[in-house]
């Protein structure tokens, strides 16, 4: 089963660029840790680090944060 991911524009910019979580976390000044539960769903994005993003990855809001959402029997519903 393939994994989920939440933020799959961050996800496919991160990977375009080689990048990993600790490229994230050191872009954004923060731990690894923070970056991961903030890909997870489990801690909000500030908006300082969403508009570092948004500049990072060249992409506007709404693409670079959409999320997929769960839903039963179904992982890869994009929700806008």
């Amino acid at each position: 089963m393939a994994k989920f991911v939440l933020f799959p524009e961050i996800a496919i910019e991160m990977a375009k660029r080689g990048e990993n979580q600790q490229d994230l976390a050191n872009l954004l000044q923060l731990d690894r840790t923070t970056v991961t539960r903030k890909l997870n769903g489990e801690i909000e994005w500030s908006i300082g680090d969403i508009e570092v993003m948004c500049l990072h990855y060249d992409k506007d809001f709404y693409v670079l944060f959409r999320k997929n959402v769960k839903e039963e029997g179904n992982e890869n519903t994009i929700k806008n």
